[in-house]
């Protein structure tokens, strides 16, 4: 344990003072890996390859429906518009190397079986103790060459945290990018724009710098506990907790396998809240070529006749808590809903209105109101 802390001590020296400021941004790169399994940045990958050819080189993020997007899609303008603000304090800046530092492999995690997270380094942080003194900070990695997302960085409390309502119209199309359906897919899409940083413990939406392609149960399921046991700890005590989401790429792939999740409650020292997580990047039922986010139907899922239960033919209203939307229960998007988020409800519209208000971000479908409008 010790010469790997010595290690990773010289590995972030030397990391530090290879870094030169360009444009108000640190030169940074997502933290992918190389053919040894080992996690690296792109900028240590770029110095020992020098000379060789570059060519080897909440429901939210709802996809719209005919969308097509290529891993083509990555344009200067939307690194452009989210460099650093210096007056702000949410940068671009390289995050991504302190997590792993040679310390974490892929290949040390165990293949998915079932299970959608496995504990890293006997869930402990990779935090240094300069990162558990920084004041107020939020940062996000530059692109690295192949204009994958890099990690994303920041001390979460109660003034990170967005007051205004969400805004799911997400544009950017992170690399990977494709849209796929499947029937047993909770709402069917596929992929997710994930953000690395949850919306609710920093407010940030389209950030291309802060969103990956990710699966449905990734972004839903594998990832969403652990963002819940953020907010919800700083709600309880209004400490801070250091957070940081690393997503993690073999070689060259446009696609990570998963994501590093790292976090630490800083004024408790860690008591009230720490975890080391590898969140895996799949969804049953569904084959995935990393390479490219190509992807095919495995033969173990098949769509299955749609019985609603005997509480849903009671119900006045299946509300989904995850989407924080309302319908009727003849809506086509209850058949898509996955039964640990539904509400069911009896009485009127407007006794429904006034327990689930619009000010706090429930509404009705549009479909359905559209449909039973009077």
């Amino acid at each position: 344990m010790v010469w790997r802390l010595a290690v990773l001590a010289l590995a972030m020296t030397v990391g530090l003072s290879a870094c030169a400021e360009h444009d108000g941004r640190l030169g940074s790169d997502a933290a992918h890996v190389g053919s040894d399994g080992k996690v690296v940045s792109a900028t240590s990958e770029a110095s020992s390859q020098q000379g060789e050819s570059d060519a080897d080189a909440h429901v939210s993020n709802a996809q719209s429906e005919g969308e097509q997007a290529t891993t083509s899609d990555r344009t200067s303008s939307a690194a452009e518009s989210h460099e650093a603000d210096p007056s702000s304090d949410t940068n671009t800046e390289d995050a991504a190397d302190a997590s792993a530092a040679g310390m974490f492999s892929l290949d040390d995690v165990p293949a998915y079986h079932g299970s959608l997270s496995v504990d890293v380094n006997g869930s402990q942080p990779f935090f240094t103790d300069e990162d558990r003194t920084r004041g107020p900070f939020e940062t996000y990695s530059p692109f690295d060459d192949l204009g994958r997302t890099g990690a994303a960085f920041a001390l979460i409390n109660r003034d990170t945290m967005p007051t205004e309502e969400r805004n799911d119209n997400l544009s950017y199309n992170p690399t990977g990018w494709q849209v796929a359906t499947y029937d047993w897919v909770d709402q069917r899409f596929l992929y997710n724009r994930c953000h690395l940083i949850a919306w609710s413990l920093a407010g940030e939406g389209d950030n291309p710098q802060n969103l990956i392609t990710g699966t449905r149960t990734l972004n839903m399921e594998g990832m969403r506990r652990f963002e819940e046991q953020v907010s919800s700890y700083v709600y309880r005590t209004s400490n801070s907790v250091l957070f940081r989401v690393t997503p993690l790429y073999r070689g060259s792939d446009l696609v990570a396998e998963g994501v590093l999740m790292e976090a630490e409650s800083v004024e408790d020292n860690g008591t009230g809240l720490r975890f080391c997580v590898f969140c895996y990047n799949v969804e049953p039922g569904v084959e995935i070529d990393y390479a490219t986010g190509a992807n095919r139907a495995d033969g173990s899922r098949q769509a299955q006749p749609y019985e609603p239960s005997e509480e849903e033919l009671q119900a006045d209203f299946v509300i989904n808590k995850s989407s924080k939307v309302y319908h009727y229960p003849d809506c086509d998007s209850v058949i898509d809903m996955r039964a640990h988020n539904k509400i069911f409800f009896q009485g009127t519209l407007e006794e429904l209105e006034e327990l689930y208000p619009f000010s706090d971000g429930w509404h009705l479908c549009k479909k359905c109101r559209e449909r039973h409008a009077h």
